[in-house]
């Protein structure tokens, strides 16, 4: 049973935290409801879930399982598509899977050819950013939440980790 204060995973996909528990009454009928509100998004937002039907969040994974990820990332593939059509559908697919491995190799792909549109003095297009944006907070999001560490931090204790281990 989730309580105020657990950092959650709403829609598999984005990091809230429970900021309480409310009473709403539906009639006759007082329903209790959890209160979240987005972490790492600079929206105000306010989330009503029942807190007898919570099927649409999770407790965020392990610290064990987040340095998993990010073990993980080193074997991610590129999976760049030229076409952009058929690069999107294939983009967004993966971010709908949420699978693990798919958003790292994905967050891999972009990260490269961000860089190397940057040496070019060139962007990726608004779609991959797009993206690129999305796969970060479900992968990034949920690293820091679970490392206890701020979003911002992320890429830099990937690197210093992964240095480490090299």
């Amino acid at each position: 049973m989730f309580k105020i204060g657990d950092v959650v995973v709403y829609k598999n996909s984005v990091i809230c935290k429970i900021n309480g528990i409310e009473k709403i009454s539906l009639g006759k009928e007082e329903k209790e409801y959890f209160v979240l509100n987005y972490l790492y998004r600079n929206v105000p937002t306010r989330i009503m879930l029942p807190v007898d039907n919570c099927l649409q969040i999770r407790p965020i994974m392990s610290k064990k399982d987040a340095i998993s990820l990010i073990e993980l990332m080193t074997k991610s593939k590129n999976i760049w598509v030229n076409d952009n059509k058929v690069r999107k559908e294939k983009f967004l697919k993966i971010i709908s899977d949420n699978n693990k491995e798919q958003l790292c190799s994905l967050l891999h792909t972009l990260y490269i050819k961000k860089k190397e549109l940057e040496q070019n003095k060139k962007n990726l297009n608004l779609t991959d950013k797009s993206i690129f944006e999305a796969a970060e907070e479900i992968i990034f999001g949920e690293i820091a939440a679970s490392l206890n560490i701020d979003i911002k931090d992320v890429l830099t204790y990937i690197d210093n980790y992964l240095n480490k281990k090299s």
